[in-house]
């Protein structure tokens, strides 16, 4: 019977370092699942932020191509502005010179008159 026993015995004491075994392998793989998840809730937050940052590229990208639009717009106008230029300066020389020609008249109409009454 104490073979028996002692086999007994031997086999419960394999069976036991087995389950120990299991739990503590059990206890590594929990916290190694811990860790991953851990790792994915850091993924998920990181995604998150990519994706707002996503969201703003895509609203920058939007607002360059308006801004591209509206300049060439504005740049068109410029150039057909510069090519009047030279035409209203010209223009504004000719009315300033009209309008110091009158002022002379003027002035020597009012010489002469001064130079007839005086007479």
């Amino acid at each position: 019977m104490t073979t028996e026993a002692d086999a007994l015995a031997n086999m419960m004491a394999a069976d036991s370092r087995r389950v120990d075994q299991l739990v503590e392998d059990v206890g590594v793989v929990k916290g190694r699942m811990e860790s991953v998840h851990s790792g994915v809730n850091e993924l998920r937050n990181a995604l998150a932020v990519l994706v707002k940052h996503e969201v703003l590229m895509g609203q920058t990208a939007q607002a360059a191509t308006e801004f591209r639009v509206e300049l060439a717009s504005i740049n068109a106008r410029v150039h057909i502005i510069e090519k009047e230029v030279p035409a209203l300066k010209e223009t504004r020389e000719w009315v300033v010179r009209g309008m110091l020609m009158v002022l002379g008249i003027i002035g020597l109409a009012m010489v002469a008159l001064v130079l007839k009454a005086g007479a």
